[in-house]
């Protein structure tokens, strides 16, 4: 009966079914080198809009 239980704990721990998702990560960028900065902001649709800008 134990070992049961703790395949089926194991089982779920593989498929991830009983525990929530990982969250995502924060950012898809690369972080940013010196001369690079990610300037983001907000559009007329309300999106999120993230730009990367270099420093000449």
């Amino acid at each position: 009966m134990k070992f049961f239980q703790l395949s089926t704990i194991l089982m779920c721990l593989f498929l991830a079914g009983c525990y929530p998702p990982p969250p995502p990560p924060p950012h898809h960028y690369p972080p940013p080198a010196a001369d690079v900065r990610i300037v983001c902001r907000t559009n007329w649709y309300g999106e999120r809009v993230c730009v990367r800008v270099t420093r000449d």
